[in-house]
């Protein structure tokens, strides 16, 4: 699209009536497609899985691959050195955390440069995250992934361990990250701009924010001018940038 841009955002209708487009640049609806934003000066920026925390310790896979229906399975996997299929772990996983239901629940796969990444710390650069699709007649548990080569994240038959991740409370963790990347920009009060998968993360104290489908960045803090981590693309997280 030609500089200047018209942008305008419209919620789609529950129910009756056309669907609108969740976005139209000028005036022509758009339901796919990459929102990119360019600033005039650097700015602080943070990245974090939201809404997210760890459900039990990592485990080991012994069998995985494409599932015929669609999306990526974990089939097998070990438990206290038995092997029992994916769905039977995570429901007790979830059952002895005191989870009484099994929304939100997602699978992690560990990055390939996750252990000489910079920020050990960081989730998101630790682990991509997807959401489940449902579960195989085997009770193996169907990611809604494409793959792991189709992701970037190794061969299709190289998955050795995975993580559960249980929902949880997002707001001390966005009011982390904005203090992060208010800090990187360099300013103590400065405004802030949320990308994120997750819109309750909007209900938080981000000025201003984008709910899409991934985001898009270095994971962990990046501060301003100086060189960050490398950038992935997530679909559980949300990142802040600081303007001073």
């Amino acid at each position: 699209a030609s500089l200047p841009v018209t942008m305008e955002f419209a919620m789609p209708p529950s129910v009756g009536g056309p669907a609108l487009a969740p976005l139209c640049l000028d005036g022509a609806p758009k339901r796919d497609g990459v929102l990119g934003l360019v600033l005039s000066t650097s700015a602080g920026a943070a990245l974090s899985l939201s809404s997210l925390k760890k459900l039990g310790p990592t485990l080991q896979v012994t069998q995985a691959g494409h599932n015929p229906e669609g999306g990526f399975a974990v089939n097998k996997i070990i438990v206290k050195d038995k092997e029992m299929p994916a769905a039977a772990a995570l429901k007790g996983y979830a059952k002895s955390s005191g989870l009484k239901s099994m929304k939100g629940l997602c699978i992690g796969v560990k990055r390939p440069a996750a252990d000489s990444s910079a920020d050990k710390e960081s989730l998101a650069a630790q682990w991509a995250v997807f959401p489940m699709a449902g579960v195989t007649q085997e009770g193996g548990l169907v990611m809604r992934c494409k793959g792991l080569a189709a992701e970037g994240l190794g061969t299709d038959d190289s998955l050795k361990s995975l993580q559960f991740f249980s929902p949880v409370d997002s707001t001390a963790e966005v009011a982390s990250l904005v203090d992060l990347a208010s800090a990187g920009a360099g300013a103590s009060a400065g405004a802030s701009l949320a990308f994120t998968t997750d819109p309750r993360v909007l209900e938080s104290r981000p000025e201003l924010g984008i709910v899409g489908g991934a985001v898009i960045g270095a994971a962990g803090v990046h501060n301003s001018g100086e060189e960050g981590p490398p950038t992935f693309v997530h679909r559980q997280a949300t990142s802040i940038v600081g303007f001073a």
